[in-house]
Protein backbone atom coordinates (compact mmCIF):
# COMPACT_ATOMS: atom_id res chain seq x y z
CA UNK A 1 0.00 0.00 0.00
CA UNK A 2 1.61 3.43 -0.82
CA UNK A 3 2.58 5.79 2.04
CA UNK A 4 1.75 9.53 2.44
CA UNK A 5 5.76 10.66 2.77
CA UNK A 6 8.10 14.10 3.98
CA UNK A 7 11.77 13.82 2.96
CA UNK A 8 12.29 17.73 2.97
CA UNK A 9 15.93 18.45 3.01
CA UNK A 10 16.12 21.33 4.05
CA UNK A 11 15.99 22.85 7.87
CA UNK A 12 13.42 22.12 10.83
CA UNK A 13 11.10 24.30 10.48
CA UNK A 14 10.18 22.91 6.88
CA UNK A 15 10.61 19.31 8.33
CA UNK A 16 8.50 19.73 11.13
CA UNK A 17 5.84 21.36 8.52
CA UNK A 18 6.43 18.50 6.05
CA UNK A 19 5.91 16.10 8.69
CA UNK A 20 2.55 17.61 10.20
CA UNK A 21 1.55 17.85 5.87
CA UNK A 22 2.26 14.10 5.67
CA UNK A 23 -0.07 13.18 8.62
CA UNK A 24 -2.93 15.20 7.49
CA UNK A 25 -3.07 14.31 4.72
CA UNK A 26 -2.76 10.38 5.59
CA UNK A 27 -5.42 10.79 7.91
CA UNK A 28 -8.03 12.20 5.40
CA UNK A 29 -7.26 9.11 2.97
CA UNK A 30 -7.14 6.61 5.30
CA UNK A 31 -3.05 6.07 4.76
CA UNK A 32 -0.19 5.21 6.25
CA UNK A 33 2.13 8.60 6.84
CA UNK A 34 5.98 7.95 6.86
CA UNK A 35 9.04 10.12 6.89
CA UNK A 36 12.76 10.68 5.78
CA UNK A 37 15.07 12.47 8.01
CA UNK A 38 18.37 13.12 6.75
CA UNK A 39 20.99 14.04 8.81
CA UNK A 40 22.86 17.44 7.90
CA UNK A 41 20.88 19.86 5.24
CA UNK A 42 23.30 20.42 2.32
CA UNK A 43 25.05 23.80 1.55
CA UNK A 44 25.72 25.09 4.76
CA UNK A 45 28.97 25.99 5.64
CA UNK A 46 30.83 24.14 7.98
CA UNK A 47 33.17 27.29 8.62
CA UNK A 48 30.48 28.39 10.60
CA UNK A 49 29.86 26.29 12.77
CA UNK A 50 26.48 25.25 11.86
CA UNK A 51 26.15 22.22 14.09
CA UNK A 52 26.11 24.15 16.68
CA UNK A 53 23.22 26.62 18.16
CA UNK A 54 25.09 29.84 16.86
CA UNK A 55 27.51 31.19 14.95
CA UNK A 56 29.65 34.43 14.04
CA UNK A 57 29.50 36.11 11.08
CA UNK A 58 31.27 39.33 10.55
CA UNK A 59 31.04 39.59 15.10
CA UNK A 60 27.58 39.26 14.05
CA UNK A 61 25.65 36.37 15.98
CA UNK A 62 23.60 34.11 14.00
CA UNK A 63 21.38 31.98 15.15
CA UNK A 64 22.17 28.06 13.25
CA UNK A 65 20.04 26.43 11.02
CA UNK A 66 21.50 22.89 11.65
CA UNK A 67 19.33 20.23 11.85
CA UNK A 68 19.87 17.38 14.95
CA UNK A 69 19.86 13.98 14.33
CA UNK A 70 16.52 11.96 14.52
CA UNK A 71 17.67 10.10 16.96
CA UNK A 72 18.07 12.77 19.37
CA UNK A 73 14.97 15.08 18.71
CA UNK A 74 12.39 12.39 18.08
CA UNK A 75 11.33 9.50 20.90
CA UNK A 76 12.03 5.92 19.38
CA UNK A 77 9.39 4.13 19.13
CA UNK A 78 7.91 6.81 17.12
CA UNK A 79 10.82 6.43 14.51
CA UNK A 80 10.37 2.73 14.90
CA UNK A 81 7.09 3.25 13.59
CA UNK A 82 7.28 6.41 10.94
CA UNK A 83 10.65 6.64 10.00
CA UNK A 84 11.82 4.70 6.92
CA UNK A 85 15.27 4.77 5.63
CA UNK A 86 15.61 7.03 2.14
CA UNK A 87 13.58 5.75 -0.74
CA UNK A 88 14.85 5.26 -4.02
CA UNK A 89 13.08 8.63 -5.89
CA UNK A 90 11.51 6.45 -8.74
CA UNK A 91 9.46 5.26 -6.06
CA UNK A 92 8.05 8.57 -4.82
CA UNK A 93 5.35 10.48 -6.20
CA UNK A 94 6.47 14.20 -6.00
CA UNK A 95 3.44 16.00 -5.19
CA UNK A 96 3.63 19.18 -7.74
CA UNK A 97 0.89 21.56 -6.53
CA UNK A 98 -0.23 22.85 -10.49
CA UNK A 99 -1.47 18.88 -11.06
CA UNK A 100 -2.42 17.65 -7.89
CA UNK A 101 -4.42 20.35 -6.54
CA UNK A 102 -7.24 18.75 -4.09
CA UNK A 103 -7.01 15.57 -1.81
CA UNK A 104 -9.53 13.89 -4.24
CA UNK A 105 -6.55 14.00 -7.16
CA UNK A 106 -4.19 12.35 -4.60
CA UNK A 107 -6.86 9.79 -3.62
CA UNK A 108 -6.94 8.44 -7.34
CA UNK A 109 -2.95 8.06 -7.40
CA UNK A 110 -3.36 5.89 -4.04
CA UNK A 111 -5.81 3.89 -5.72
CA UNK A 112 -3.72 3.15 -9.14
CA UNK A 113 -2.64 -0.33 -8.73
CA UNK A 114 -0.31 -0.20 -12.18
CA UNK A 115 2.53 1.61 -11.33
CA UNK A 116 5.42 1.17 -8.76
CA UNK A 117 4.85 4.22 -7.01
CA UNK A 118 4.92 3.02 -3.05
CA UNK A 119 4.60 6.91 -1.51
CA UNK A 120 3.44 9.99 -2.32
CA UNK A 121 5.53 12.98 -1.05
CA UNK A 122 3.83 16.35 0.77
CA UNK A 123 6.21 19.34 1.62
CA UNK A 124 3.26 21.95 3.11
CA UNK A 125 -0.16 20.99 2.85
CA UNK A 126 -0.90 24.17 4.75
CA UNK A 127 -1.70 26.12 1.47
CA UNK A 128 -4.89 24.19 0.45
CA UNK A 129 -8.31 25.71 2.11
CA UNK A 130 -9.45 22.74 4.00
CA UNK A 131 -11.75 23.96 6.73
CA UNK A 132 -10.37 21.84 9.72
CA UNK A 133 -6.50 22.01 8.65
CA UNK A 134 -5.35 24.52 11.26
CA UNK A 135 -6.90 22.40 14.35
CA UNK A 136 -5.46 19.17 12.84
CA UNK A 137 -2.22 20.83 12.08
CA UNK A 138 -2.15 21.71 16.28
CA UNK A 139 -3.35 18.44 17.37
CA UNK A 140 -1.22 16.82 14.90
CA UNK A 141 1.86 18.78 16.22
CA UNK A 142 1.05 18.27 19.89
CA UNK A 143 -0.46 14.83 20.60
CA UNK A 144 0.97 12.47 17.60
CA UNK A 145 4.57 13.70 16.67
CA UNK A 146 6.67 12.04 19.94
CA UNK A 147 9.39 14.11 20.86
CA UNK A 148 12.62 12.51 22.79
CA UNK A 149 13.10 13.37 26.42
CA UNK A 150 15.38 16.42 26.03
CA UNK A 151 12.97 17.40 23.06
CA UNK A 152 9.55 17.55 25.74
CA UNK A 153 11.96 18.97 28.26
CA UNK A 154 12.32 22.06 26.01
CA UNK A 155 8.99 22.41 25.10
CA UNK A 156 8.19 22.56 28.50
CA UNK A 157 10.15 25.05 29.60
CA UNK A 158 9.46 27.26 26.90
CA UNK A 159 5.55 26.94 27.42
CA UNK A 160 6.80 27.66 31.34
CA UNK A 161 8.47 30.50 29.95
CA UNK A 162 5.58 32.02 28.22
CA UNK A 163 3.19 31.82 31.03
CA UNK A 164 5.09 33.57 33.20
CA UNK A 165 5.13 36.61 31.13
CA UNK A 166 1.30 36.69 30.68
CA UNK A 167 0.22 38.56 27.73
CA UNK A 168 2.45 39.45 24.80
CA UNK A 169 3.09 39.79 21.40
CA UNK A 170 5.47 38.28 18.83
CA UNK A 171 7.72 39.76 15.98
CA UNK A 172 9.58 37.84 13.94
CA UNK A 173 12.36 38.91 12.50
CA UNK A 174 13.80 36.96 9.80
CA UNK A 175 17.46 37.99 8.56
CA UNK A 176 20.56 35.35 8.16
CA UNK A 177 21.19 33.69 5.25
CA UNK A 178 18.68 35.70 3.23
CA UNK A 179 20.74 38.63 4.06
CA UNK A 180 23.79 38.11 5.10
CA UNK A 181 26.69 38.20 1.97
CA UNK A 182 27.81 34.53 3.47
CA UNK A 183 24.93 32.99 1.19
CA UNK A 184 23.63 33.79 -2.39
CA UNK A 185 20.22 33.39 -1.38
CA UNK A 186 20.50 37.43 -0.76
CA UNK A 187 20.62 37.70 -4.76
CA UNK A 188 17.30 36.25 -5.47
CA UNK A 189 14.16 37.95 -5.96
CA UNK A 190 12.16 35.68 -3.50
CA UNK A 191 14.19 36.91 -0.48
CA UNK A 192 12.66 40.24 -1.16
CA UNK A 193 10.04 39.62 1.35
CA UNK A 194 11.12 36.31 3.24
CA UNK A 195 12.64 38.38 5.22
CA UNK A 196 11.86 41.80 7.40
CA UNK A 197 14.97 44.65 7.35
CA UNK A 198 15.74 46.16 11.04
CA UNK A 199 14.04 49.51 10.05
CA UNK A 200 10.33 47.84 9.02
CA UNK A 201 10.98 46.21 12.84
CA UNK A 202 11.45 49.14 14.33
CA UNK A 203 8.29 50.79 12.33
CA UNK A 204 6.32 47.87 13.51
CA UNK A 205 7.34 47.92 16.91
CA UNK A 206 6.59 51.31 17.00
CA UNK A 207 3.08 50.80 15.77
CA UNK A 208 1.63 48.60 18.26
CA UNK A 209 1.48 48.36 22.52
CA UNK A 210 2.34 46.36 25.28
CA UNK A 211 4.63 43.84 25.85
CA UNK A 212 6.51 42.30 22.55
CA UNK A 213 9.05 39.65 22.16
CA UNK A 214 11.26 39.58 19.27
CA UNK A 215 12.54 36.86 17.84
CA UNK A 216 14.93 35.71 14.72
CA UNK A 217 17.90 34.74 13.75
CA UNK A 218 20.20 37.61 13.97
CA UNK A 219 20.65 38.34 17.79
CA UNK A 220 22.79 40.88 16.84
CA UNK A 221 20.77 43.02 14.93
CA UNK A 222 17.57 42.46 17.08
CA UNK A 223 19.40 43.66 19.93
CA UNK A 224 20.49 46.60 18.40
CA UNK A 225 16.36 47.48 17.70
CA UNK A 226 15.26 47.21 21.19
CA UNK A 227 18.54 49.34 22.37
CA UNK A 228 17.55 52.09 20.01
CA UNK A 229 13.65 52.16 20.91
CA UNK A 230 14.80 51.94 24.26
CA UNK A 231 11.33 50.50 26.05
CA UNK A 232 11.56 48.39 28.50
CA UNK A 233 8.17 46.84 27.13
CA UNK A 234 10.75 45.69 24.23
CA UNK A 235 12.06 41.57 25.18
CA UNK A 236 14.26 39.68 22.92
CA UNK A 237 13.72 35.83 23.01
CA UNK A 238 17.92 35.06 22.89
CA UNK A 239 18.21 36.93 26.28
CA UNK A 240 15.12 35.30 27.98
CA UNK A 241 16.95 32.24 26.78
CA UNK A 242 20.20 32.92 28.09
CA UNK A 243 19.01 33.95 31.29
CA UNK A 244 17.21 30.48 32.08
CA UNK A 245 20.52 29.23 30.87
CA UNK A 246 22.29 30.97 33.84
CA UNK A 247 20.42 30.99 36.53
CA UNK A 248 18.91 26.81 36.35
CA UNK A 249 22.48 25.84 34.35
CA UNK A 250 20.33 24.50 31.66
CA UNK A 251 21.89 24.72 28.09
CA UNK A 252 20.16 24.98 24.34
CA UNK A 253 23.35 23.77 23.18
CA UNK A 254 22.32 22.33 19.72
CA UNK A 255 20.30 23.95 17.08
CA UNK A 256 17.27 22.18 16.59
CA UNK A 257 17.14 22.53 20.81
CA UNK A 258 16.99 26.55 20.29
CA UNK A 259 14.57 26.33 17.35
CA UNK A 260 12.47 24.21 19.40
CA UNK A 261 12.42 26.50 22.13
CA UNK A 262 11.26 29.97 19.84
CA UNK A 263 8.36 27.97 18.26
CA UNK A 264 6.83 26.79 21.13
CA UNK A 265 7.52 30.25 23.03
CA UNK A 266 6.26 32.42 19.69
CA UNK A 267 3.15 29.84 19.78
CA UNK A 268 2.17 30.83 23.21
CA UNK A 269 1.76 34.67 22.00
CA UNK A 270 -1.37 36.48 21.22
CA UNK A 271 -0.87 38.16 18.18
CA UNK A 272 2.12 36.98 16.11
CA UNK A 273 4.05 39.42 13.17
CA UNK A 274 6.24 38.20 10.69
CA UNK A 275 7.39 37.39 7.36
CA UNK A 276 8.29 34.36 4.96
CA UNK A 277 9.86 31.66 7.51
CA UNK A 278 9.22 27.87 8.49
CA UNK A 279 9.88 29.10 11.77
CA UNK A 280 6.85 31.54 11.55
CA UNK A 281 4.90 28.99 10.08
CA UNK A 282 4.81 26.27 12.33
CA UNK A 283 4.72 28.35 15.24
CA UNK A 284 1.42 29.82 14.00
CA UNK A 285 0.29 26.09 13.06
CA UNK A 286 1.03 25.28 16.72
CA UNK A 287 -0.65 27.87 18.36
CA UNK A 288 -3.89 28.18 15.87
CA UNK A 289 -3.00 31.57 15.35
CA UNK A 290 -2.53 33.29 12.08
CA UNK A 291 0.30 35.57 11.30
CA UNK A 292 0.06 39.09 10.58
CA UNK A 293 2.36 40.10 7.72
CA UNK A 294 4.48 42.42 8.32
CA UNK A 295 4.95 43.76 4.65
CA UNK A 296 0.84 44.62 4.83
CA UNK A 297 0.81 45.83 7.98
CA UNK A 298 2.85 48.58 7.04
CA UNK A 299 2.24 49.23 3.56
CA UNK A 300 0.60 52.78 3.91
CA UNK A 301 2.27 56.47 2.90
CA UNK A 302 2.79 56.75 6.81
CA UNK A 303 4.72 54.16 7.75
CA UNK A 304 7.18 54.54 4.63
CA UNK A 305 7.75 57.94 5.89
CA UNK A 306 8.20 56.62 8.93
CA UNK A 307 10.78 54.48 7.91
CA UNK A 308 12.95 56.27 5.84
CA UNK A 309 12.87 59.20 8.76
CA UNK A 310 14.95 56.29 10.57
CA UNK A 311 16.66 54.70 7.20
CA UNK A 312 20.16 56.22 8.41
CA UNK A 313 19.63 56.77 12.15
CA UNK A 314 21.02 53.53 13.34
CA UNK A 315 24.51 51.83 12.67
CA UNK A 316 23.99 48.49 10.98
CA UNK A 317 25.71 45.47 9.50
CA UNK A 318 26.16 46.37 5.61
CA UNK A 319 24.41 44.06 4.27
CA UNK A 320 21.25 44.89 6.87
CA UNK A 321 21.91 48.51 5.39
CA UNK A 322 21.77 47.21 2.23
CA UNK A 323 18.47 45.51 2.90
CA UNK A 324 16.85 48.10 4.49
CA UNK A 325 17.36 50.11 1.57
CA UNK A 326 15.65 47.31 -0.53
CA UNK A 327 12.59 47.11 0.97
CA UNK A 328 12.38 50.93 1.57
CA UNK A 329 12.50 50.84 -2.61
CA UNK A 330 10.30 48.09 -2.58
CA UNK A 331 7.09 49.77 -0.59
CA UNK A 332 8.40 53.08 -2.12
CA UNK A 333 7.51 51.69 -5.70
CA UNK A 334 4.53 49.76 -4.62
CA UNK A 335 2.97 52.63 -3.53
CA UNK A 336 4.46 54.67 -6.49
CA UNK A 337 5.83 57.71 -4.53
CA UNK A 338 9.09 59.53 -3.59
CA UNK A 339 10.67 58.34 -6.92
CA UNK A 340 14.16 59.76 -6.83
CA UNK A 341 14.44 58.58 -3.66
CA UNK A 342 14.03 55.31 -4.89
CA UNK A 343 16.92 55.43 -7.20
CA UNK A 344 19.01 56.86 -4.10
CA UNK A 345 17.91 53.55 -2.01
CA UNK A 346 18.89 51.25 -4.37
CA UNK A 347 22.46 53.21 -5.03
CA UNK A 348 23.03 53.21 -1.65
CA UNK A 349 22.51 49.21 -1.09
CA UNK A 350 25.03 48.41 -4.40
CA UNK A 351 27.36 50.60 -2.43
CA UNK A 352 27.07 48.38 0.28
CA UNK A 353 26.86 45.24 -0.98
CA UNK A 354 28.63 45.67 -4.62
CA UNK A 355 28.23 41.74 -5.50
CA UNK A 356 24.89 41.73 -5.68
CA UNK A 357 23.48 42.36 -9.15
CA UNK A 358 19.80 41.77 -7.97
CA UNK A 359 19.90 45.96 -7.05
CA UNK A 360 21.29 46.25 -10.55
CA UNK A 361 18.45 44.52 -11.76
CA UNK A 362 15.70 46.60 -9.74
CA UNK A 363 17.76 50.16 -11.35
CA UNK A 364 16.82 49.05 -15.03
CA UNK A 365 13.68 48.40 -14.04
CA UNK A 366 13.53 51.74 -12.29
CA UNK A 367 15.14 53.66 -14.90
CA UNK A 368 12.33 51.83 -17.51
CA UNK A 369 9.46 52.88 -15.42
CA UNK A 370 10.26 55.88 -14.50
CA UNK A 371 12.89 57.51 -16.88
CA UNK A 372 12.44 55.59 -20.46
CA UNK A 373 14.40 53.44 -22.43
CA UNK A 374 17.45 54.85 -23.46
CA UNK A 375 18.10 55.78 -19.90
CA UNK A 376 17.72 51.90 -19.32
CA UNK A 377 19.32 50.91 -21.97
CA UNK A 378 22.41 52.94 -21.33
CA UNK A 379 23.09 51.75 -17.65
CA UNK A 380 22.81 48.15 -18.74
CA UNK A 381 25.31 48.89 -21.07
CA UNK A 382 27.50 49.77 -18.37
CA UNK A 383 26.33 46.53 -16.65
CA UNK A 384 27.27 44.22 -19.44
CA UNK A 385 30.72 46.05 -19.57
CA UNK A 386 31.95 45.85 -16.02
CA UNK A 387 29.84 42.65 -14.72
CA UNK A 388 27.87 41.08 -18.02
CA UNK A 389 28.81 36.93 -16.51
CA UNK A 390 28.07 37.71 -12.99
CA UNK A 391 24.49 39.69 -13.75
CA UNK A 392 23.33 36.99 -16.02
CA UNK A 393 23.91 34.22 -13.34
CA UNK A 394 22.31 35.74 -11.28
CA UNK A 395 18.93 36.72 -13.26
CA UNK A 396 18.92 32.95 -14.33
CA UNK A 397 19.92 31.43 -10.96
CA UNK A 398 18.52 28.47 -9.98
CA UNK A 399 18.15 26.91 -6.10
CA UNK A 400 17.14 23.50 -5.56
CA UNK A 401 15.78 23.03 -9.11
CA UNK A 402 14.05 26.42 -9.13
CA UNK A 403 14.56 29.41 -11.23
CA UNK A 404 15.01 32.40 -8.60
CA UNK A 405 13.55 34.96 -10.94
CA UNK A 406 10.16 34.59 -12.62
CA UNK A 407 9.05 35.53 -16.49
CA UNK A 408 7.14 38.40 -14.74
CA UNK A 409 10.25 39.74 -12.92
CA UNK A 410 12.28 39.48 -16.92
CA UNK A 411 9.61 40.54 -18.45
CA UNK A 412 10.77 44.23 -19.17
CA UNK A 413 13.42 42.93 -21.16
CA UNK A 414 10.93 41.85 -24.20
CA UNK A 415 9.31 44.75 -24.53
CA UNK A 416 11.71 47.06 -26.98
CA UNK A 417 12.77 46.10 -30.62
CA UNK A 418 16.37 44.65 -30.17
CA UNK A 419 17.93 46.80 -33.04
CA UNK A 420 17.24 49.70 -31.19
CA UNK A 421 18.15 48.77 -27.72
CA UNK A 422 21.19 46.39 -28.39
CA UNK A 423 22.11 45.91 -24.03
CA UNK A 424 18.93 45.28 -23.38
CA UNK A 425 18.28 42.63 -26.77
CA UNK A 426 21.76 41.38 -24.80
CA UNK A 427 19.94 40.32 -21.74
CA UNK A 428 16.88 39.08 -23.94
CA UNK A 429 18.77 36.80 -25.72
CA UNK A 430 20.26 35.27 -22.96
CA UNK A 431 17.12 34.69 -21.22
CA UNK A 432 16.06 33.04 -24.72
CA UNK A 433 18.86 30.96 -25.07
CA UNK A 434 18.61 29.72 -21.26
CA UNK A 435 15.07 28.60 -21.94
CA UNK A 436 14.07 30.28 -18.47
CA UNK A 437 10.79 31.00 -19.92
CA UNK A 438 9.81 27.61 -21.34
CA UNK A 439 10.89 25.73 -17.93
CA UNK A 440 8.63 28.13 -16.14
CA UNK A 441 5.53 27.99 -17.90
CA UNK A 442 2.70 25.35 -17.78
CA UNK A 443 2.46 23.45 -21.29
CA UNK A 444 -0.77 25.00 -22.39
CA UNK A 445 1.18 28.83 -21.81
CA UNK A 446 4.62 27.74 -24.23
CA UNK A 447 2.95 28.22 -27.56
CA UNK A 448 1.80 31.80 -26.32
CA UNK A 449 5.87 32.20 -25.40
CA UNK A 450 6.80 31.23 -28.50
CA UNK A 451 4.41 34.04 -30.35
CA UNK A 452 5.79 36.50 -28.10
CA UNK A 453 9.40 35.35 -29.37
CA UNK A 454 7.97 36.03 -32.83
CA UNK A 455 6.51 39.21 -32.55
CA UNK A 456 9.29 40.78 -30.05
CA UNK A 457 10.60 42.78 -32.76
CA UNK A 458 7.27 43.99 -33.99
CA UNK A 459 5.86 47.22 -33.01
CA UNK A 460 3.24 45.25 -31.41
CA UNK A 461 5.70 43.60 -28.61
CA UNK A 462 4.53 46.26 -25.73
CA UNK A 463 1.07 44.92 -26.05
CA UNK A 464 2.03 41.09 -27.13
CA UNK A 465 4.62 41.05 -24.87
CA UNK A 466 2.67 40.54 -21.01
CA UNK A 467 4.53 37.68 -19.90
Amino acid sequence: MKKIISIRPDANGSRLLGLISAFYVAEKLNAKPCFYWRDGIDGLDAKHGLEKDKFTFDGKEILSVHTDKKEDIFDKDFLDEFHVEKPDENSILFWEFSKYKTLEQISQVLKNKTDNIKYIEVKFFGFVKEDDYPKKACEIFTKKIKFSKQMQEVINKASDLAKSLGEFSALHIRSGDVVYSFNSTRKTSTSNYHATSAHFAIELINSTSGKIVLFGDDVSTIRQIKDYINDDRILVAQDLKEKIENEKGWHLDTATKSFLFDVIFMSKAKEIFGSGSSVLLLSAQVGEKNIISTHTFLRTKEHYYNIKKNLEKIHLHKDQQAFSYLQAFLLADKLNIDISFQEYCLKKALELDFENDKYRLYLVYHYLKHHGIKKADEYMGEILKERKDEFLKTILLVIEGNYTYSHRELRMFFYYNEDKYKNLAVVKKAILDDGILFKQLSFKNKFHTFLKRVFCNTALSKYILKI
